[in-house]
Order: C-alpha cells, then sequence, then structure tokens
C-alpha cells in the first residue's frame, strides 16, 4: 500500500511542479514486462493519445510532462509528472484513463504506431556503444536475454499489454506529490 495519497511541499519554482506515482506489485522481470515498460505510458497518456492532446488544449499540463518508470528489488514505480495550475486535475484524468483502459482494454490500432516507434527508438539507441552498452547490462541486471524485448516488443498483443496495465498499475495505488511555488515575502 502506498503511505500517503497527496503530499505537497512548498519551494522556490515559477509553476507548480507535480508527480503522479503508480506503486507495482514486485515481480520478476520477463522480456514481455520490459516491453510493457516501453509501451504503456505511452498508450495512457503519451504525446500521440487523446488524453495527452485534451491536457494540452485545457492548458493543464505542456510539452515538459514525461512519463518515467523505474524499479529495483521489490518494488516498480510508474511516475507521470510536470507542471500543472491544477495537478488534481491532471491526476484525476490520468487515473480515469487508466481505469477506462483496464476496464476496455487497449485498442489494437492505437498499439501499432506506439509498438513501431518504441521499436524503432530501441533499434537505433543501438547504434551509440554507450547506450547499447547500457541496454545489454540493464538487461543482464533485470535477469533477461540481453535485447530479448526487441521481439517482445514485436510480438506483444494489445491483450497482453491489457493484462500487465490491470496487473500492474493500481489505479488505487497512486501518490500525487505537488510542489507548489512559494511566495515573496511581503513585509
Amino acid at each position: 500500500e502506498v503511505c500517503e495519497t497527496r503530499v505537497e511541499h512548498t519551494m522556490p519554482v515559477s509553476a507548480p511542479l507535480f508527480c503522479l506515482g503508480f506503486k507495482e506489485p514486485p515481480a520478476a522481470c520477463t522480456p514481455a514486462r520490459a516491453a510493457g515498460v516501453r509501451l504503456l505510458p505511452s498508450l495512457i497518456c503519451g504525446k500521440g493519445t487523446a488524453l495527452y492532446a485534451r491536457l494540452l488544449e485545457q492548458g493543464l499540463i505542456n510539452e515538459r510532462f514525461d512519463t518515467d518508470y523505474f524499479s529495483g528489488p521489490g518494488f516498480g514505480v510508474w511516475l507521470f509528472a510536470g507542471e500543472s495550475a491544477d495537478p488534481d486535475r491532471v491526476a484525476q484524468a490520468i487515473v480515469e484513463e487508466i481505469r477506462r483502459q483496464q476496464a476496455e482494454g487497449i485498442d489494437p490500432e492505437e498499439l501499432e504506431p506506439v509498438r513501431r516507434a518504441a521499436y524503432g527508438r530501441l533499434i537505433s539507441s543501438l547504434e551509440d556503444s554507450s547506450a547499447c552498452g547500457e541496454t545489454v547490462l540493464a538487461d543482464l541486471l533485470d535477469g533477461i536475454a540481453p535485447l530479448s524485448e526487441l521481439d517482445a516488443i514485436a510480438d506483444i498483443t494489445a491483450q497482453a499489454l491489457t493484462e500487465q496495465l490491470r496487473s500492474r498499475i493500481p489505479a488505487a495505488e497512486h501518490t500525487l506529490s505537488v510542489i507548489v511555488p512559494k511566495t515573496a515575502d511581503v513585509g
């Protein structure tokens, strides 16, 4: 369980910052799970999604909005972060989108361009020896065969990703962290 569902701090920032994190149940890494890390955030709120466009159009996020995933022994966290004048509305919209996709399933037609883009990015990153080394090392540390994620990205189905979305991103297990701008002291 998460410790707190909302945390707020005041700091000297120009606009409110937020980070919405979803705590993933621990599980062993597999090539399909690694593929899910690359694909799920783009399907939930990536730059090509209707949710991203709506939040951008409403002025609730800007181009700095980003997603991330990090894990370690016994934990995994999915992150959605950026600047927003109303972080609570952004968080609510993301949670609602996750719940919608969990209920309806991931659309295979929406998966294809995301899959092709992720596959292409991974292939092109292998041209850089440093990035290639980091990818191989990360795979070895995760306990999967080096570059096995490529085949997993090519082969994963919308149904398999929907199952991952349902089991890996429990909508109720999240925390919204907000940093609000510190107001200048008037005196």
